[in-house]
């Protein structure tokens, strides 16, 4: 859950944020069942878009598949849940370096391919 507070030690922090929306898929029912009106905070993306904190989606795979179309229909579900409502386009968020793995590796998107279809460019381990 995202607190007032969680929220206030984020930004002055000045970090980045990696989230998985596409857990709203699978969560959002015991959610709210269990936490009620508390699960819009579980999934702050427009709380961070507020206040200017940085963050970028992703998925924990395998546990959920990486897949930017769950992503994208978490993100449409959860607003009709009345989640707050991501801002802006939401492919912004889903293109980014990732410095855990090899460095230069990166995610991006190809406008030639399938907007669900994620490429993976870098050095590859052996």
């Amino acid at each position: 859950i995202a607190s007032n507070s969680t929220l206030k030690k984020l930004s002055e922090l000045k970090i980045t944020c990696h989230l998985q929306p596409s857990h709203w898929l699978s969560d959002h029912d015991w959610l709210e069942n269990k936490i009620g009106d508390l699960n819009q905070e579980a999934f702050p993306w427009r709380r961070l878009q507020e206040l200017g904190i940085s963050f970028f989606f992703g998925s924990d795979a395998p546990i959920t598949p990486s897949s930017v179309g769950l992503t994208h229909k978490a993100l449409s579900g959860s607003e009709l849940a009345k989640v707050p409502a991501l801002l802006g386009d939401p492919w912004r968020y889903m293109s980014h370096q990732d410095t855990s793995w090899t460095p230069g590796t990166y995610t991006m998107f190809d406008e030639n391919l399938n907007p669900t279809q994620v490429v993976f460019r870098g050095k590859h381990l052996s």
